[in-house]
């Protein structure tokens, strides 16, 4: 599992891709919309001293990390 956590709009949004193996082998990956962890998981966040900031990119339509807003929005 990997990802983010970034601000758009001023509120944080989680980005995260996982892995996970099947009991034949296979494998499936791609983003986490949900999941559901029996019995644990752990996980561990890094932080860093500036916040990543999203800004609505409009050749694509998505939320895109952009470093010139992170210390706009720090100020």
């Amino acid at each position: 599992m990997i990802g983010d956590i970034a601000l758009f709009n001023g509120e944080p949004v989680v980005h995260t891709h996982m892995v996970a193996g099947l009991p034949d082998g296979n494998a499936r990956a791609g983003h986490v919309l949900e999941a559901h962890v029996w019995p644990t998981l752990d996980v561990m966040i890094t932080v860093e001293s500036n916040a990543m900031s999203k800004s609505l990119d409009p050749e694509t339509g998505l939320p895109l990390i952009d470093p010139g807003l992170a210390n706009k929005e720090q100020k």
